[in-house]
């Protein structure tokens, strides 16, 4: 039997389907990181040790953060 030669469509929910079979395959987000909060790190003595960005991907929703000393 021939297999399926797969025509992928647009992607839903971190999905992209073929046309023909159905067959699904995970497709990896190319994030669009946005700025979702900034807080301000310090030490007891309340000196500024730096900063940490909290991002959020506008596309999947994947959060991170980045330590800015």
């Amino acid at each position: 039997m021939f297999g399926c030669k797969h025509k992928f469509g647009e992607v839903k929910n971190g999905y992209q389907y073929c046309e023909k079979c159905g067959k699904a395959i995970v497709v990896s987000c190319s994030h669009k990181w946005e700025t979702e909060d900034i807080l301000q790190r310090d030490n007891a003595i309340n000196d500024f040790v730096g900063l940490v960005y909290i991002l959020k991907c506008s596309k999947c929703g994947e959060i991170k953060k980045i330590n800015i000393s």
